[in-house]
């Protein structure tokens, strides 16, 4: 009895291994996620979900797309080795060996094609950059934020969040369980670049410097990234390739302080405010082409074809300046607020904006005819300026208010005044301009604002040994 028993046993297990191999040897489905933001060479950080990639298996009819979580599946594939094909607008085509099974599954990386990478992520059109400096002493021993760093430099040496003190907080900060993916990393270094991706602000990544970044500026393509900096007391102005891993290319001394960078409106020269004038940079050889002396102390300037606008001023008055690059020869100026700080450019370049720290507002400029068509009230001291990309709003950091204004410019009017931590300094708008960055100063953090309303959204927690400048976003 106990034979029959045992052959039974045995046809039984030879069933099951005969249905096993039949299975195999039968269909069987395939599961899979895209994910992007990514560097390659760190595979095991997670990455964003990616939808709406078309996925084929080569030399089949199967195709599928993923959805909104990224994920993918095939039903009834014949079991074997098969060759994944991904593709979706802006992102180059990838290819992935991928062999069926039970359980089969894979995961699939796809980066926009002009990605950079800094550290584990990719560094995508869209990203923003700050520049880091370090934080400077303070003279009397008391803590120069109000909210303790103690806890960021714990972190900075290997304590995680969830070991930090109750106390510790804010404005809009990430709090729970659910949001601890928003928590942004942080590092001991006091000179350094920050990138965060705007839809995951937890994912900041670090390039460290050797010298304190002030400002910042891409070229039109998103493959240069333009830094100033001062080394022995020297402005330098440091040109980087972000496809090349942020690789410095070239140093190129600047005269006196430099007080403003940005990109004329064609691309083509980089334009660089120092106290000693406005050096004109071709981003074709990143050598410089052209220097305007200050005629007098000067503090932003932007240019618009062959005009170049420049402002400065001091407590009682203020002046903007056009000249021709052409030929060096002034072609119009006017009145504007007392003490300008900073000059920005309509999108259309009809129109520009100066913001005048010693009468706090924003003078609004033609600049065809060189007119103040009106004084725009803000907050105090106004430092910086952001246009949004449709030329409808600016927004006005106010260093001793701690606030944004926002000027609706169609209507030439303030439509908001907004919160924001201690001495905003840097701003600038998102590529589809939803957003606004601002970079505060004094409390070392970026804060994220709607680019309509200015409502506050999301703000990063403060390096423990640095503080933030320059804002720009890559594009």
């Amino acid at each position: 009895m106990g034979s029959v028993k045992c052959c039974l046993m045995r046809i039984f297990c030879v069933w099951i291994l005969l249905s096993l191999q039949l299975a195999l040897a039968g269909t069987t489905s395939l599961v899979g996620t895209v994910v992007t933001g990514v560097n390659p060479k760190s595979e095991h950080r997670a990455g964003d979900p990616l939808g709406g990639v078309s996925i084929e298996v080569l030399g089949t009819e199967f195709r599928t797309t993923s959805d909104a979580n990224g994920t993918f599946r095939f039903v009834d594939l014949p079991s074997g080795e098969y060759t994944l094909v991904c593709r979706k607008d802006d992102f180059p085509e990838v290819r992935v060996g991928v062999r069926t099974g039970l359980g089969a599954n894979c995961r699939v990386l796809m980066n926009p094609a002009n990605s950079a990478y800094v550290g584990d992520f990719a560094v995508t059109p869209g990203t923003v950059y700050v520049a880091f400096s370090t934080r400077p002493p303070n003279e009397a021993g008391i803590e120069s934020s109000p909210y303790a760093l103690t806890e960021q430099k714990k972190w900075a040496a290997g304590v995680r969040p969830e070991q930090w003190s109750a106390t510790f907080s804010l404005p809009k900060m990430p709090r729970g369980p659910g949001q601890a993916h928003l928590i942004n990393d942080i590092i001991g270094e006091s000179t350094f670049l920050m990138t965060c991706p705007p839809r995951s602000p937890g994912r900041t990544a670090f390039l460290r410097t050797p010298a304190d970044p002030l400002w910042l500026c891409f070229d039109s393509t998103g493959r240069l990234l333009y830094v100033t900096s001062t080394v022995q007391k020297q402005a330098i102005l440091e040109v980087r390739d972000c496809m090349n891993g942020h690789k410095l290319l070239k140093n190129l001394p600047m005269g006196g302080m430099i007080s403003d960078l940005k990109l004329s409106s064609d691309g083509t020269t980089l334009v660089v405010t120092g106290s000693e004038g406005v050096t004109l940079v071709d981003t074709q050889t990143n050598l410089p082409k052209g220097r305007l002396p200050a005629p007098f102390p000067l503090t932003s300037a932007a240019l618009a074809g062959h005009r170049l606008f420049v402002c400065g001023g001091n407590a009682t008055s203020g002046t903007l300046v056009a000249y021709d690059i052409t030929t060096g020869k002034e072609v119009g100026r006017c009145s504007v607020g007392h003490r300008p700080t900073h000059v920005e450019l309509t999108p259309d370049c009809s129109r520009l904006l100066v913001a005048c720290s010693g009468s706090a507002s924003a003078s609004l400029v033609v600049t065809l005819s060189v007119t103040e068509i009106k004084r725009i009230g803000t907050g105090n001291n106004p430092q910086r300026l952001a246009i949004s990309p449709d030329g409808c709003r600016c927004f006005v950091a106010n260093k001793i208010d701690n606030t944004v204004t926002v000027i609706d410019l169609q209507a030439m009017a303030v439509s908001a005044q907004i919160e924001v931590a201690r001495e905003p300094s840097g701003l600038a708008f998102s590529r589809d301009g939803r957003q606004c960055f601002v970079a505060c100063r004094k409390d070392g953090c970026l804060m994220m604002l709607d680019g309509k309303s200015g409502e506050l959204t999301h703000t990063t927690v403060p390096q423990p040994n640095s503080v933030p400048y320059g804002v720009t976003v890559r594009p």
